[in-house]
């Protein structure tokens, strides 16, 4: 392939399709109508000799061809995007660009508010996403591009990648209010029988509370399994089940699911919510403003 014959062009069109998954937003992200981002795809298809995406679910989604052009077509995107910059301080009254973040339903809960007040107040030009990603998916999610940074509480498999500690949370059991079970002190025993609610964002089907358990030979009886912390607390509000849960949600959603909030009746170490990225983003400055306001919103979290 001749790189002259080239239009590049096309390869901020194919970087738009893989963040957006969408023919009619990718084109809006890059400045192009529906149609003109559809014979865009037909010109990538040719370029390329192969489909790049297909349709599943309502989604484009990539081809193996595509997932391998991803990370060095956005990588090369992203150099040439700073070197027309320049080296230049990033200025976030006049910058305009999209920002793609992954995690949990739970750091949405807690870092999106005060992050959005943030970037509307310093750079009402800049966009955020929000997409689902956790642990297991970070590294790939990262590689092909689909986020400028995710946020994970572990960081096992991922330390090659650039990190830092944004937040630090300890954990509560959370039941209805009233619950009788919690009219006197919670013995272990008794609160082993009681059915709980598993928060399992990873779909492994357990928690750190099961891994301290487990460590002392006992297990819990876990009555409803959920992906998203943000539907537990509802679910207690409405049953006598319970769940063990971090305590920036327990107190967010306090009031909001009538919830009763307690010490569980054993010891449960914190976790540390980490904001990962690639090491291609290291020096952009415009990345760097981004991780500068994730840590102030966290102190405001």
């Amino acid at each position: 392939m001749n790189l002259s014959g080239v239009d590049l062009n096309l390869l901020v069109a194919f970087d738009a399709l893989l963040s957006e998954r969408n023919v009619t937003r990718a084109g809006a992200a890059v400045g192009l109508s529906q149609p003109a981002m559809s014979n865009a795809l037909s010109r990538l298809r040719a370029l390329f000799d192969d489909p790049l995406f297909v349709r599943n679910a309502g989604r484009m989604e990539p081809t193996a061809r595509a997932a391998t052009l991803a990370e060095p077509v956005r990588g090369a995107l992203l150099q040439l995007q700073a070197a027309l910059e320049g080296a230049g301080p990033f200025d976030p009254a006049t910058a305009r660009r999209r920002f793609v973040l992954a995690s949990a339903d739970y750091t949405e809960l807690l870092l999106l508010p005060p992050l959005v007040a943030r970037i509307r107040a310093a750079a009402p030009h800049v966009d955020v996403a929000f997409r689902d990603a956790n642990r297991l998916s970070a590294r790939a999610v990262l590689e092909a591009g689909e986020a400028d940074l995710v946020l994970v509480p572990f960081t096992e498999g991922l330390t090659d990648l650039r990190s830092a500690a944004v937040l630090r949370d300890g954990f509560v059991t959370i039941a209805r209010r009233g619950h009788p079970a919690f009219a006197k002190r919670l013995t272990l025993k008794r609160f082993l029988e009681l059915p709980h609610i598993l928060v399992s964002v990873e779909g492994e089907g357990t928690s750190l509370l099961d891994n301290v358990l487990a460590a002392r030979g006992l297990k819990r009886r876990i009555a409803v399994t959920v992906p998203h912390f943000t539907a537990a607390p509802f679910v207690v509000a409405a049953s006598d089940a319970v769940a063990t849960v971090p305590r920036r949600i327990a107190r967010r959603l306090e009031n909001a699911a009538r919830l009763a909030i307690y010490d569980p009746p054993l010891a449960i170490e914190g976790v540390t919510l980490h904001a990962i990225w690639h090491r291609r983003h290291d020096a952009d400055p415009a990345h760097r403003w981004l991780r500068d306001q994730i840590m102030q919103a966290a102190r405001d979290a």
